[in-house]
């Protein structure tokens, strides 16, 4: 059993242990002091951290636009009703794809344990082939990005908390309630928590 690190939700016994450092697969939870209107409230999911600077996906931000209509492969499919998401302020012509996924499909990036990111053509005819019901899906528009060390001055000046992401919080947690609930988690404490090996632990609460 490999020992990780996730956020308490609930009360109990628990040890503090560091915050995990920024790297991809870790979220950035906005400070409720943070004002800038494109992170207000928002979680951000990093895909990208080092020496360029970062890259990241804000996931609590979903428009009421159909995927269907910058998908319109989807149109047939279970997945056409889901919505798009706004992913950040920069590129929003751009599409990014987030899918859950035992064995993500070809040239996708593994961002956690079972979430995948992709944005290739030949993506959403591996979704139709695999099934909605077998694959997690969340369509972004848009991403987020930080200039090298601009982050870090954020991070040190209070903007922002980091937590461990999960499929289930990207998947299963309802956006409207993410962010109060990872809010609420990080102002309490960190606790070590057995999970499957290779895992990552996440908040799994269900909104």
């Amino acid at each position: 059993m490999i020992v990780t690190l996730c956020l308490a939700l609930a009360a109990g016994a628990a040890m503090p242990v560091t915050p995990p450092a920024p790297a991809p697969g870790v979220l950035l939870v906005a400070s409720p002091r943070l004002a800038d209107p494109n992170f207000s409230r928002t979680v951000v999911l990093l895909l990208a951290h080092g020496a360029d600077g970062a890259l990241g996906l804000v996931l609590n931000r979903p428009t009421q636009v159909a995927v269907s209509r910058f998908l319109p492969q989807l149109k047939s499919s279970p997945l056409r009703d889901q919505v798009v998401f706004i992913g950040g302020p920069v590129g929003r012509d751009e599409l990014r794809l987030l899918l859950r996924s035992e064995q993500g499909p070809p040239r996708a990036a593994r961002v956690l344990r079972d979430v995948y990111l992709a944005s290739e053509p030949d993506t959403v005819q591996w979704i139709l082939q695999e099934g909605s019901d077998q694959t997690g899906f969340r369509a972004y528009l848009g991403y987020a990005g930080w200039a090298p060390g601009q982050l870090e001055a954020e991070l040190a000046r209070g903007d922002w908390s980091l937590g461990e992401g999960s499929a289930d919080l990207i998947f299963e947690v309802a956006p409207g309630g993410l962010w109060q609930q990872l809010d609420r988690a990080l102002g309490g404490q960190w606790v070590r928590r057995r999970d499957a090996p290779g895992g990552r632990s996440g908040v799994g609460e269900m909104s």
